[in-house]
């Protein structure tokens, strides 16, 4: 299931947990402006976070939300 794009969101927030270790959680709803719980119960990245997030991990928004974002064109 792995190759589900529609896992991708999902998979990608829990590598994003795994990327920031230890206190993770806490610095991204600081960033975000809530609750290290409410930041704890996202099942995907909210589209109005993912770049304040991606900025904050090192990685690129499409990483954390390929759904929101077109393709990269193969050409």
């Amino acid at each position: 299931m792995a190759d589900d794009p529609k896992n991708q969101p999902h998979e990608a927030l829990n590598g994003l947990w795994c990327r920031l270790g230890h206190g993770g959680k806490a610095k991204i709803s600081r960033a975000c402006g809530l609750t290290p719980r409410a930041a704890a119960a996202w099942k995907v990245v909210p589209a109005r976070h993912v770049g304040r997030v991606a900025q904050l991990a090192g990685l690129r928004p499409i990483d954390l939300r390929p759904d929101l974002f077109p393709a990269e064109d193969a050409s």
